[in-house]
């Protein structure tokens, strides 16, 4: 239901999925089942994860860069795309069994469609006269997930009608206004919500209307505070902030960290907040101004997965820092990815370390066990090196 070219990301592709109960999720889970949820999320994800690799091995998605398979580019995660004539099949096969249709489906079935057809899914991204006359005579009260992008205009927009979304992915979309998330925030049923790359500049009071929302990205855009009455949203497990004008979560937001299990931001957490934490995945945090004891607090998160970190020189060279670094990263069992550096990026099951040079591979890489993605730079590569990594089960 992508148009063609258009490039995602495997965290957000996946949520979606999930969302939407199209994999690891049982079909008589119930939607405020959070103890199943809670127990359960980690092993969900990483079935979604498995899908998504099996998808790849079967050339459906490629990467959309050379360097995408080792996520090698920091500032942004490793984008993919449908391969086009995949695409084409999916998306007319789609529209024939009346799961889907895509905006230039619709306008090519003009004279077949049945005016009555429900459309499940709907994905928006190329601007048609002909569209918006479509959509007025389709039945949208059964519409379950909705993609706009691109130039698709508010002539087109079919928000008011499609008030029992699960998942509204509106990523990219040039004509998003600050009005039309009052619109939004009247569906109840939403589980996923994304205005990435929009130029939505702030959240109203009324998000807190979407009471079992599960996703938020709000990443790429011009929001620079957060309103406090998303903290009402206590089924949200993931929430992206990165390259938006937040500067610090709020100190309030304990309750709303009490059901978060993936945090992407590039900011500062206050101290009060780390014990409400329980993460799987916590990317990027900015110790740069924070004592050696924030990294001592956040030792006793051990269900820790993916953790991102940005730290300034000064402290790359304290012995505090360092040893307090060295006991957190020794108390993760369960880590799969650890980024350290100054700039963006985050991965799974990797662990990197940007402008830094090792003299040898440091011994408690050994007890990664979950680790499966490893760059460092060594000043020289030793034998007893060569044994640290190749007890590495990954």
């Amino acid at each position: 239901m992508f148009p063609q070219g258009y490039l995602f990301d495997k965290d957000h592709f996946t949520m979606k999925w999930l969302e939407e109960g199209l994999v690891g999720v049982p079909l008589d889970l119930t939607v405020l089942d959070f103890e199943f949820w809670d127990n359960h999320i980690s092993r969900i994800i990483e079935e979604a994860n498995m899908s998504f690799t099996e998808i790849i091995n079967k050339n459906t998605f490629s990467p959309a860069a050379e360097n995408c398979i080792l996520n090698l580019v920091e500032d942004e995660p490793c984008q993919w795309q449908v391969n086009p004539l995949m695409l084409k099949f999916l998306t007319s096969k789609a529209a024939e069994k009346g799961l889907g249709f895509a905006s230039t489906t619709l306008v090519s079935a003009t004279s077949c469609l049945n005016t009555a057809q429900i459309a499940q899914r709907l994905a928006l991204h190329h601007p048609d006269p002909q569209l918006a006359a479509m959509l007025q005579h389709m039945d949208l009260s059964h519409t379950r997930s909705l993609l706009i992008t691109g130039a698709i205009n508010q002539t087109t927009n079919p928000l008011d009608r499609v008030a029992y979304l699960v998942v509204l992915d509106l990523e990219g979309w040039e004509n998003l206004k600050d009005g039309d998330m009052l619109q939004i925030c009247k569906m109840f049923m939403l589980r996923y919500l994304s205005v990435r790359r929009t130029g939505i500049s702030k959240l109203p009071p009324q998000i807190k209307e979407l009471r079992i929302l599960r996703a938020l990205d709000v990443s790429c855009t011009h929001i620079s505070e957060l309103p406090s009455e998303l903290r009402e949203l206590q089924w949200l497990c993931m929430l992206d902030l990165r390259s938006t004008q937040i500067g610090q979560l709020p100190e309030h937001f304990g309750r709303l960290l009490d059901s978060l299990r993936i945090l992407l931001i590039v900011t500062k957490i206050p101290h009060g907040l780390l014990e409400h934490l329980y993460l799987y995945t916590l990317a990027i945090v900015d110790l740069s101004e924070c004592p050696a004891s924030f990294l001592q607090d956040l030792m006793y998160h051990r269900q820790l997965e993916v953790l991102a970190i940005t730290w300034s020189s000064h402290q790359c060279t304290r012995e505090a820092y360092r040893n307090a670094l060295l006991s957190f990263i020794r108390e993760l069992e369960n880590l799969r990815s650890l980024t350290i550096h100054r700039g963006l990026g985050c991965a799974r099951r990797k662990f990197k370390i940007t402008t830094e040079r090792f003299v040898k591979v440091p011994q408690w890489i050994g007890g990664l066990e979950h680790l499966a993605f490893l760059h460092i730079t060594l000043c020289k590569l030793e034998s007893n090196d060569v044994k640290i990594l190749g007890h590495l089960q990954g």
